[in-house]
């Protein structure tokens, strides 16, 4: 699987034009690259982008590059972050000591070279900001970053969320379905929204080759798994292609929620 592209991009642009001198303007189109490699810390290497990989981007005329920002990044354990079954506490995480220094080295690397950072911020590959406990971390996470970056650099930044694969949200227990599915409130929502896409049960009918009496009787597809995604037949399924549509609907409304 490859990781999704973000869901949403923010640019700020409401803060003190002192703080804009330095990132570079905006260019008038974005040619970018993904910096898949953002893992854990390695000597001299702010974010894993050396001197040498930048300027090889730059003479490819790559002007913007996306970093998919785990926690880990900025110093928080992603066992502090996160446990199986546990909900974000706010308040415990208002308390942590961050560290910003390979954030910063990379987004002096951007200044340095001219490059617009695009920034994800997202706390675990598996969240997804339909469920509201995730959205909540998400949301703490994005705008601590957010305004540290404003802070320091100022808003010639673009943001976004980062979801691995915003259709195949697989938890990393490996269960074997998607992580929207388990939440109580999915099977509702999944319904409503079929009503909202077919209208009528006869038209739904006739699209899945089902005999269902109302929608109140449809039940979640089932789409298989391997290893974190999902079997090439699951793609093909007219049931299944509904339910990654509506799982991109509900975060599409989350996003707007906030």
């Amino acid at each position: 699987m490859r990781p999704a592209f973000c869901i949403l991009i923010l640019i700020l642009l409401a803060l003190p034009a002192a703080l804009w001198a330095e990132f570079a303007p905006f260019p008038s189109y974005f040619r970018g690259i993904n910096q898949v490699s953002a893992g854990k810390a390695e000597p001299d290497r702010p974010l894993n982008l050396t001197d040498a990989e930048t300027e090889a981007f730059k003479e490819k005329g790559v002007n913007t590059i996306r970093v998919p920002l785990y926690p880990e990044a900025i110093g928080i354990p992603d066992k502090m972050y996160y446990d199986n079954g546990r909900t974000f506490d706010r308040a415990a995480a208002e308390k942590w000591q961050l560290d910003w220094s390979r954030l910063d080295g990379f987004l002096d690397q951007c200044v340095k070279y001219g490059i617009t950072p695009y920034i994800c911020p997202h706390p675990m590959h598996f969240y997804t900001i339909y469920i509201p406990e995730d959205k909540e971390s998400v949301e703490w996470f994005t705008l601590k970053v957010a305004e540290h970056i404003s802070a320091k650099y100022g808003s010639r930044v673009i943001y976004g969320w980062y979801e691995n694969i915003w259709r195949n949200s697989h938890d990393p227990w490996h269960t074997g379905d998607y992580r929207h599915v388990r939440y109580p409130g999915f099977l509702a929502d999944f319904r409503a929204k079929l009503r909202e896409l077919y209208g009528s049960i006869d038209s739904l009918n006739r699209a899945w080759h089902s005999g269902y009496a109302s929608f109140d009787e449809v039940e979640i597809p089932d789409m298989g798994s391997v290893e974190r995604g999902v079997p090439a037949s699951a793609l093909s399924s007219r049931r299944t292609y509904d339910l990654r549509r509506i799982i991109d609907m509900l975060s599409l409304a989350a996003v707007r929620d906030i």
